[in-house]
């Protein structure tokens, strides 16, 4: 098994969140907290998959919650980069659907904000 490894970058407008190795009911409290800090820091977070190998059930429902948790307090969590394997499991469990996946974290970054109702 891979160790997991999750390290966080601050910028001006956003909080980069990379997430390596496997991620698996023993490195979820982990990832919670890397999730937590992110969107506490900044309301706009983009989570690195490019060097994640592997992803559990219950860390794909962590990032379901924190879709769930940017999107309550006015914020953004988008996926940049994941590997073959880890996005046909989010298209597996339909999270593709949910969560904004982009190529690149700099497509991710770049993004266009939604447009919200009223405000067109």
């Amino acid at each position: 098994m891979v160790p997991s490894a999750v390290t966080c970058a601050y910028h001006e407008d956003h909080t980069v969140v990379a997430l390596a190795g496997e991620l698996d009911l023993t490195s979820g409290d982990l990832l919670r907290a890397a999730l937590v800090r992110g969107l506490h820091d900044h309301p706009r977070l983009v989570l690195d998959l490019s060097r994640l190998t592997f992803i559990d059930s219950g860390c794909l429902s962590l990032l379901l919650a924190a879709t769930k948790l940017a999107r309550e307090t006015d914020g953004r969590m988008r996926v940049a980069a994941p590997q073959p394997h880890v996005r046909r499991t989010l298209m597996l469990t339909r999270l593709d659907r949910v969560l904004e996946i982009y190529d690149s974290v700099e497509e991710a970054v770049a993004g266009p904000e939604p447009v919200r109702a009223g405000t067109a």
